[in-house]
């Protein structure tokens, strides 16, 4: 295992050009393992834990797009990479996005995974999570069968896996994360990205509508966009193969 000076937890392995995986909330540097073990082959793959995530330390305070991304940024000037290929799929897709729009150094390419571009509304979010207070609503349970709603092919174990997951999360974790979430707006931001990106995004992903980015790759000829058919949100878990040859085509033109 591996860390940062600050405690930043993440793996390293393979050699060539660098690819930075980052993972989404509540998930881990294990998430993307089946597509690690694809592009380690002809990639170094460097996946971490985000902060409060996994093996890395807590938050230690309010959740915001800004502590992701500087897990990101400690973990790459940590490795003192040259030119690198960052991706990262959902609430990692919207820190991927910070990263990028904030000038992180050494940024090559950008694949951003199911991007999470726009959260719920705050205004929404809050009147939600009053109700859970009062006990006439279990956000925690709204928030599990949406995700598992996202699982477009049956598949029990996985299932289970990530329901058990999600009900095994601190309930003050829980509404941090799912508060920072409820705060992000990224959909203009990818106006100001610069970098050859690569958009992937399945076509039934309800957390991540389609609507959200469609409009980028049509204004910017440096961003591409692929839409997975029957897929939803969890594309790295159920389309991992497919995933991984994507990143693996786009990082190696």
């Amino acid at each position: 295992m591996s860390y940062t000076s600050s405690g930043i937890h993440f793996v390293d392995e393979g050699s060539g050009k660098p690819i930075v995986l980052i993972h989404g909330a509540f998930g881990s540097l294990e998430d993307w393992a089946p597509i690690s073990s694809i592009l380690k082959d002809n990639f170094r793959v460097i996946a971490l834990d985000l902060r409060g995530h996994g093996k890395s330390p807590p938050i230690g305070g309010k959740c915001s797009l800004d502590i992701m991304a500087l897990a990101v940024n400690d973990v790459i000037n940590h490795l003192k990479l040259g030119k690198y290929v960052l991706v990262g799929t959902s609430l990692g897709a919207a820190t991927a996005l910070r990263c990028a729009i904030a000038g992180i150094k050494g940024l090559e390419k950008l694949i951003l995974i199911a991007p999470l571009v726009k959260g719920s509304s705050v205004t929404g979010y809050k009147v939600m999570k009053f109700l859970h207070r009062l006990g006439l609503v279990n956000f925690r349970r709204l928030i599990i069968n949406a995700t598992l709603k996202e699982l477009k092919e049956h598949n029990e174990d996985l299932t289970l896996k990530i329901k058990n997951k999600l009900e095994g999360i601190p309930e003050d974790f829980f509404f941090n994360v799912t508060e920072c979430i409820a705060s992000v707006n990224l959909k203009d931001a990818l106006s100001f990205v610069k970098v050859p990106t690569l958009i992937i995004i399945g076509d039934e992903d309800e957390l991540t509508p389609l609507k959200h980015v469609i409009q980028a790759p049509r204004k910017q000829p440096n961003i591409q966009l692929k839409v997975l058919e029957k897929a939803g949100h969890l594309l790295i878990l159920e389309r991992s193969d497919e995933v991984a040859q994507l990143i693996a085509d786009f990082a190696s033109k």
